[in-house]
């Protein structure tokens, strides 16, 4: 058996209750592996344990080599002294002194030390321990804390998203109340569109008829003229006939006087003057009758020509035109008829081309015309601009002379669709308040509905009409275009093609609601 294998063997002669493991003895152990590498750096150097000369190369003594190191310093009590010599409790521990020199009752005095440093132990740890839950306590405080504060913010927000869902709630409800309101009234507002177009319908249909009357009842009037005229030359006949009767008769009789005139008496003779007395009778009651008939036709026309209104629809306008009734039939209008015992009667005569001015007729209305067969001329373009673009729309509305006349609503609608219908018309009025102190026109604004509550039209730069009740404002706008003088000349702004069709035909211009409002915001 060779050395080391005996040192291997030597027992460590301690207390069989004391137990120490190689952690505990870690400062003995690494001061033995220190002495063990200072020993083999010395001249001569000093043999470390052959059992240790693997460890030699590291800078520290590995963990793995604790028991090796250990088994070492057992074994061999000649390294363990010289370990002993240097070891201090100020290089070790105070359990490696005793564990090193193993005097007598070393056992006991290492047990106390273990006891006392697993006490210091458990005390550092408490205190530790103790540091570490004051630490967890204050931070679980802070954190209390920090929560109480989120908790009483998220209930202050929580009691202002309930506000502001109560106020969402009661905004909705609003809404869906005038939405329902807007429904009701649309649905209100349909119904009354229907109306109007059937009462519109019935109009028409009533206007028709009454132009188709009045064209019969021209007709008959050229009829009658012409029996009236056959009547006129057959009286002619018949006085010139007697006349002659007349003549030869009293030649006969006093051949030295001189012919005159023929007198009543001669007409009232017996028919053996050479005069049938019942033609001259029925030719005297044909013209009366004849009379009669035509003033029968033109009290007739005179109802008819009132009923059918220029103004009443589009198309009545296209069919009417600046025409007159007996324009339309190509016979001269009768002016008087007189029937008597001789059948006379005066005939009507061209019409005067007397000029007429913006008095008002009978009917309270302006002039239609500036004179008979009078058409308004619209407003020429400047070569060069675009009839429907904004430059050529301001030229119009540049015009002194001229009436602007603007379909209220049709243009709000459209520049201003987000608003109010109130907001809307104040806007409009606003605007073109700015545009006539820039330009200098004159404006009317028509809008739908005489009965609108809370409107005024006190406006100093404007004239803002309502249409009457069962008028719409096309009507209005249209009756306006043709009731002017046709030397006046008229600017309508809209885009509702009825209206576009009713005003040409009266000879307006026509500029767009786009192109006013590209003006207006300019």
């Amino acid at each position: 058996m060779s050395d080391d294998e005996r040192a291997e063997t030597v027992e460590e002669p301690a207390a069989p209750s004391l137990v120490l493991s190689d952690d505990q003895l870690r400062p003995a152990l690494e001061l033995a592996f220190a002495v063990a590498v200072a020993g083999q750096r010395l001249k001569p150097p000093i043999v470390a344990p052959i059992q240790l000369k693997k460890f030699l190369k590291f800078q520290s003594l590995p963990n793995g080599a604790l028991s090796t190191v250990r088994r070492v310093v057992d074994s061999d009590a000649g390294f363990r002294e010289r370990v002993a010599k240097v070891v201090t409790a100020e290089l070790a521990d105070e359990l490696a002194v005793v564990w090193l020199h193993k005097s007598e009752g070393w056992a006991e005095r290492a047990a106390e030390l273990v006891a006392a440093t697993a006490a210091e132990r458990e005390r550092e740890t408490a205190e530790r321990d103790e540091r570490s839950n004051a630490r967890k306590a204050a931070l679980s405080e802070a954190a209390a804390v920090k929560v109480r504060s989120e908790l009483v913010a998220l209930q202050a927000e929580a009691g202002r998203d309930r506000a502001r869902r109560a106020e969402a709630e009661a905004t909705l409800g609003s809404v869906v109340a005038e939405r329902d309101a807007a429904i009701a009234a649309a649905a209100a507002s349909q119904q009354e569109v229907v109306r109007l177009k059937e009462r519109v319908a019935t109009a028409q249909a009533r206007i028709d008829q009454l132009v188709s009357e009045r064209g019969a009842a021209l007709a008959e009037v050229g009829r009658l003229s012409s029996r009236l005229e056959e009547a006129l030359a057959a009286n002619v006949v018949l006085v010139e006939r007697a006349s002659a009767v007349a003549d030869d008769r009293r030649a006969a009789a006093q051949p030295t006087r001189p012919t005159s005139a023929p007198s009543a008496a001669v007409l009232d003779r017996s028919s053996d003057n050479g005069v049938d007395r019942a033609q001259l009778d029925a030719a005297s009651r044909a013209l009366g009758e004849t009379a009669g008939a035509l003033r029968d036709l033109a009290a007739a026309l005179d109802r008819t020509s009132s009923a059918v209104k220029p103004s009443s629809t589009p198309d009545a306008l296209a069919r009417r035109g600046d025409r007159s009734p007996s324009a339309s039939s190509g016979q001269p209008p009768p002016t008087k008829v007189t029937a008597g015992g001789s059948g006379t009667i005066a005939r009507p005569g061209p019409p005067s081309a007397t000029p007429r001015t913006g008095a008002a007729e009978p009917s309270g209305r302006p002039a239609a015309t500036s004179g008979v067969g009078a058409r308004r001329v619209p407003l020429s373009i400047p070569g060069g601009l675009v009839s429907d673009s904004t430059a050529a729309a301001e030229h119009l509305l540049r015009s002194a002379a001229a009436t602007v006349i603007v379909d209220g609503y049709n243009v709000a609608k459209l520049g201003w669709p987000n608003f109010s219908l109130s907001d809307q018309r104040d806007r409009l009025l606003d605007a073109l308040e700015d545009t006539v102190r820039r330009l200098g026109c004159s404006i009317i604004v028509v809008f739908d509905g005489a009965d609108v509550p809370g409107v005024s039209t006190g406006r100093r730069l404007l004239r803002v009409r309502f249409s009457a009740a069962g008028i719409s404002a096309d009507q209005e706008i249209i009756a306006l275009v043709v009731d002017s003088p046709a030397g006046q000349p008229m600017i309508v702004v809209t885009n509702d093609q009825e209206i576009v069709r009713g005003v040409r035909t009266a000879g307006a211009n026509v500029v767009s609601s786009d192109q006013l409002l590209a003006v207006l915001r300019r």
